[in-house]
């Protein structure tokens, strides 16, 4: 999506839960050709203020964690959504604050699904490292594919069209 899509679709739901789907490639060994896209689908809130967040107020209040700096990278072209650098456009992002609505993650290589244990060998071991989940994250505004309040029926569609273009690609090469 371009980045004023998104901060038309974003406006006005400040700490909302919103729907979001992005891809992005992943990090690739040198000898890999293939491309290999991992695919996030969540739910996430937008336009809030990091350091009102109350698990970093509580943290900077006990000691376990610094005042909030400004950005370590970037600036603020349209501050809390939209960060720019490096002539990139980037989108941050929150966890959603229920917890119970786990995000799903698809891989593909060159196209076509496969299960994380298929990628992992194609893939740096950075890609899949462990991590407790992030106070909030950057998304990169050019791998968003739907986002918004009402994108749930609007990101099922795309994603039903692209299986469908993917299924019929299948069978043409399985044909030939």
């Amino acid at each position: 999506m371009k980045i004023q899509e998104i901060i038309q679709a974003l406006t006005g739901h400040a700490g909302e839960h919103i729907f979001a789907v992005w891809e992005r490639p992943m990090k690739v060994r040198k000898s890999v050709l293939s491309l290999v896209t991992k695919r996030v689908t969540c739910h996430v809130r937008s336009g809030i203020d990091f350091a009102r967040l109350t698990n970093v107020k509580q943290g900077i209040e006990s000691g376990e964690r610094g005042e909030v700096q400004s950005l370590p990278w970037g600036q603020w072209a349209q501050f809390p959504l939209w960060i720019t650098h490096k002539g990139k456009d980037y989108i941050r992002l929150y966890p959603q604050s229920f917890g119970n609505i786990p995000l799903a993650t698809e891989y593909f290589i060159d196209g076509i699904p496969a299960e994380k244990s298929a990628v992992e060998p194609l893939c740096l071991a950075s890609e899949f490292s462990e991590r407790e989940t992030p106070d909030c994250f950057t998304v990169t505004a050019d791998y968003v594919i739907a986002i918004g309040r009402n994108e749930l029926p609007t990101a099922q569609r795309i994603l039903a069209t692209i299986e469908e273009a993917k299924s019929r690609l299948e069978r043409v090469q399985v044909n030939a």
